[in-house]
């Protein structure tokens, strides 16, 4: 009797929880972009690592935001936080499908090999500023590394398209429980990482090229976790954008490509 009524207990505020975390949903989305949006529009606090194949890369510390839970805040402000951007041969619209088409994925990440949508809010359109908003709950997995457990992440992932034809892919912690089929039977295999906060800023440059402008805060969970971890982490993470946007421009090309060969190219609405 004892044991049923803890788990009904639990299952309560696991439910309340899921109801706070959504109902606080829209506020913390836009403090999670107010902060993207800050950070990748200053030069402050940012040191610079290196430009490689026209892909320019930054690196600070920082504190996580409020959207964070305490536990994943501490942990988080040993971890770098990247930013890099460089031009990409393709426009928005297509640069943007690439990262929302779950099929393209792996064409340029190959970090990626399982993705899943828990939860999905409906798309709306603000009609004063035009600006269109939707969000989901995603689950995704990595490979292993060597030795190392393979990483799953689960992320409040937040689209915004502008009117003058940029998108803003927003990523942060999901604590919530629909992933919890998917934990339940896969939690031996993953170990939990944290996409602290990410984002990638897509703005067009003249008519068929982008801008793109990513943000990237993870904590890797596991021995990436600890201080030494966190130093071998780091200098991996400083190294990877220059050759991930190249692999991206690759794949939109090859995209665009076949797009133009069948038919017109439709926006995202």
């Amino acid at each position: 009797m004892d044991r049923t009524l803890h788990s009904s207990s639990m299952k309560l505020v696991e439910v309340n929880n899921d109801m706070l975390f959504t109902q606080n949903l829209e506020y913390d989305n836009n403090k999670a972009l107010e902060l993207l949006l800050h950070l990748a529009s200053t030069d402050d606090g940012w040191t610079f690592v290196t430009i490689r194949n026209g892909v320019k890369v930054l690196k600070r510390f920082l504190r996580a935001g409020s959207f964070v839970n305490a536990k994943d805040s501490t942990k988080g402000e040993k971890h770098v936080c990247i930013k890099s951007f460089g031009e990409i041969d393709a426009p928005p619209d297509i640069v943007f499908q690439m990262f929302v088409d779950k099929r393209k994925v792996k064409e340029y990440n190959e970090h990626i090999v399982s993705m899943k949508d828990c939860k999905e809010f409906p798309k709306s359109t603000n009609i004063m500023t035009g600006v269109t908003t939707w969000t989901k709950f995603t689950w995704s997995s990595t490979p292993s590394y060597g030795p190392f457990k393979p990483r799953d992440f689960f992320s409040v992932v937040h689209f915004r398209k502008l009117p003058n034809g940029s998108y803003l892919i927003l990523n942060r912690p999901a604590y919530h429980s629909s992933d919890n089929k998917i934990i339940s039977t896969s939690k031996d295999k993953y170990l939990r990482a944290t996409i602290l906060l990410a984002g990638n800023i897509i703005t067009p440059i003249g008519k068929n090229r982008s801008k793109l402008t990513m943000i990237a805060h993870v904590n890797p969970g596991g021995g990436g976790d600890t201080k030494t971890g966190a130093f071998f982490a780091n200098k991996l993470c400083a190294a990877a954008p220059p050759t991930f946007i190249r692999k991206l421009e690759a794949a939109a090309m090859k995209s665009l490509s076949t797009s133009s060969s069948t038919t017109a190219i439709v926006p995202v609405s």
